[in-house]
């Protein structure tokens, strides 16, 4: 027992066979022998020492305990389960065993024996943390999170210096929304445990939750340098790249995910959506198909797969694979959105509104109105947007679909977002805004080379181009900070422009927003196909550089009712075109649709092209949402 105490184990073990040696049936001896091998982690030896000591004394309930902590230790909480109820037979008072056969208990899944167990245990001691703790862990697998948290307070009243206990109060908070909560649990266990990976990637999940993805990174690579080979780390460092637009360092953190553990099947799917980003259809394709090896009940595997055929043109492949994700989830709104997009696309009108009615978004509502205009259906699409006039008055999409059926069917346009939306054009140059503007547009366009550019985007409608990933206004670069600033005061002054306007465009305008932007560099014989903005409100437009001596349709931007392949009806619907000059800045309802025509010289054209957005409201993809799982 003294070379125990002093940690001589080695030497306390030949000392107890030997005198085992002499003294075979002594039960202290083969306790203390079966101690000392579990003390050097030689568990399976210490087993039959156990055994002897219960063989030597049948009702020896201490024995019985700690066979059930090996069993625990060695990961068969079955044959713990078994010996901890063996000691509770000798000894029905035995706090710790009542607390260690709820952890066995829960172990296997059986919480709600687990936490009969540990209230048992905390009768007979109430002063036992680790019964705390691990009630409060059965708690809020059973749901019942708010109970869980007065457990780990309690934990923590009694033992205030347990990482672990931190982290868990962390995991709850986060559970029940309280992430400044949350962010702080994962902080107190971390400052306690500074090498604790684990609570540095919830820290991290806690903080990309509250947008605060850079913060998130940061806290995502320093649990990766603690624990190189933690998977759900690097995957979720790419959710926090994605969702910053970095979409090439996102790649390589769900590789590195993958790498590890080759069955992640969310890492795939992740992968899956930044290769789509990156307009690599083929290995999106690829990358999704491998998430559904591995989980063939993946909903959003089938739904990033139908995204990537779907943006290559496939939409029969991608209505496949839309089914697919909606037999194994029915109440996916953005796979039966989607579906109704490319049903859409393939002509299938009354089947493609069927689905929008079940995605219920504001997008598919408008998608459905598309759907009844086409299939001529006047009642059923006035109906619908009577509906729209009376609860979403502000639907980019509606607005957009509504202007030209009125002017298609020539009648009265109810829907009174922006009746008229050519009216609501402005086009002024602001080159003595930002004097010398040849000079501020280089140093502009070198500020944003520093972004990541994607060629051709399959997401959006540049052709021969490049386009920046992420909110060009996140930089806080000094011309990027100039430019905000400009159009902040250009938007006050266009808005004072139309205030006496009527329709919700200007009556409602939105109280709280921002500026999403982003860079296109469009090269020989590039173009802009038709589209508008539904993520936006006001949409603009900048010219940096312009090619020269183009004659005057090249380049040119055509604002017009049609767009979204509507079926035309009157051909002379009418519209406005522009032939930019650099430092024009153009200015209109996001809800108008534009284009641009191809320009022959062998230059570059650089725009800054921007939303004003409603707060709250995304900033990307309205048209073909993305699914990441974290």
């Amino acid at each position: 027992m003294s070379l125990c105490r002093s940690g001589r184990l080695p030497d306390a073990e030949v000392r107890a066979k030997k005198l085992l040696g002499d003294f075979p049936d002594d039960l202290a001896l083969n306790d203390i022998l079966a101690g000392i091998l579990v003390g050097q982690g030689r568990f399976q030896e210490a087993i039959p020492a156990y055994g002897k000591a219960i063989e030597i004394k049948p009702d020896h309930s201490d024995a019985y305990f700690a066979l059930g902590n090996i069993s625990l230790t060695l990961g068969t909480p079955i044959e713990a389960i078994v010996n901890y109820r063996k000691a509770l037979e000798i000894t029905p008072g035995f706090a710790q065993a009542h607390g260690n056969l709820g952890t066995a208990l829960m172990g296997i899944g059986r919480d709600a024996e687990a936490m009969e167990s540990f209230t048992k245990a905390l009768e007979l001691a109430p002063e036992l943390a680790e019964a705390h703790t691990n009630l409060g862990i059965a708690l809020r697998n059973s749901g019942r999170t708010e109970e869980a948290v007065s457990s780990f307070l309690k934990a923590l009243e009694l033992e205030p210096e347990v990482a672990e206990t931190h982290n868990n109060l962390g995991a709850a908070m986060e559970e029940l929304g309280r992430l400044d909560e949350a962010i702080s649990g994962y902080g107190e266990a971390i400052a306690i445990m500074p090498a604790y990976a684990e609570a540095h990637c919830n820290l991290a999940n806690a903080l990309a939750k509250s947008g605060q993805h850079q913060q998130a990174a940061e806290s995502y690579r320093t649990a990766i340098e603690i624990k190189p080979d933690f998977a759900e780390a690097h995957n979720s460092l790419g959710v926090s790249l994605k969702e910053m637009g970095n979409f090439e360092d996102a790649q390589a953190s769900f590789k590195k995910a993958v790498e590890i553990k080759p069955g992640f099947a969310g890492a795939h799917n992740n992968l899956a959506t930044v290769l789509r980003r990156l307009s690599k259809l083929e290995d999106s394709v690829n990358s999704a198909r491998t998430a559904l090896r591995h989980n063939p009940r993946f909903a959003e595997a089938y739904y990033n797969l139908g995204l990537a055929v779907q943006l290559d043109g496939q939409y029969e492949a991608a209505v496949d694979a839309y089914q697919k994700a909606l037999e194994i989830k029915p109440d996916f709104p953005d796979a039966h959105s989607n579906i109704g997009h490319a049903l859409q696309d393939l002509g299938r009108f009354a089947e493609a509104i069927t689905h929008f009615e079940a995605a219920g978004s504001r997008i598919a509502k408008a998608r459905a109105l598309e759907c009844c205009f086409a299939l001529g259906r006047v009642e059923d699409y006035h109906k619908r947007l009577d509906e729209l006039c009376r609860s979403d008055p502000t639907n980019i999409w509606a607005a957009g679909i509504s202007t030209f059926a009125a002017h298609q069917w020539d009648m009265e346009n109810p829907y009174s977002f922006c009746k008229d939306p050519l009216d609501f054009i402005t086009i002024k140059n602001v080159k003595s805004d930002l004097s010398p503007f040849e000079s501020f547009s280089a140093k502009l366009i070198k500020e944003i080379e520093s972004l990541r550019t994607v060629w051709e985007p399959p997401e959006n409608t540049t052709v021969s181009g490049y386009h920046t990933a992420g909110n060009l206004f996140g930089m806080a670069t000094p011309k990027v900070i100039a430019l905000q600033k400009l159009l902040f005061h250009r938007i006050d002054e266009y808005r004072s422009h139309y205030a006496d306007r009527t329709g919700s465009f200007i009556s409602h305008w939105p109280k709280n927003y921002g500026l999403f932007g982003w860079h296109i560099k469009i090269l020989k014989d590039g173009y802009q196909e038709s589209h508008n903005h539904p993520s936006g409100w006001l949409s603009g437009v900048i010219y940096l550089k312009m090619p020269a001596n183009l004659d005057p349709d090249e380049g040119a931007i055509t604002f017009t009712l049609h767009g979204r392949d509507y079926p035309i009806l009157n051909e002379d619907i009418p519209n406005i075109r522009h032939s930019p000059k650099e430092g024009d800045l153009v200015m209109f309802p996001s809800s108008l649709f534009h284009y641009t025509s191809p320009f022959h010289a062998d230059a570059e054209r650089h725009v800054v092209a921007f939303d004003l957005c409603p707060a709250g409201e995304p900033t990307e993809e309205a048209a073909l949402a993305t699914s990441v799982t974290s």
